[in-house]
């Protein structure tokens, strides 16, 4: 299991277009892969379940991924929340 806490910078947070490309990218991976908020956390394989934790800009997220693919799919996924929070 690989965790990672990242901060959301841009100014609207996850709303519907960033948890779309994150909810794509994690599908990519047969590893479990979840998002955490707060004392919440969702399968980041649905941009559903992303969308109900209610990110907003400056707020703190764990990203976590457990399975035979968890190294590769955090480094890809670290590059779209650094794409992400890059937006604005």
């Amino acid at each position: 299991m690989i965790c990672k806490t990242m901060k959301i910078k841009n100014n609207v947070g996850l709303h519907a277009r960033p948890v779309s490309v994150i909810a794509a990218e994690a599908q990519k991976y047969c590893s479990e892969i979840s998002l955490k908020h707060g004392c919440d956390a969702v399968s980041a394989k649905s941009s559903v379940k992303l969308l109900s934790l209610c990110v907003g800009a400056g707020h703190t997220v764990e990203l976590i991924c457990d399975g035979p693919d968890e190294k590769i799919a955090m480094e890809q996924l670290t590059k779209v929340f650094e794409h992400i929070n890059e937006e604005n």
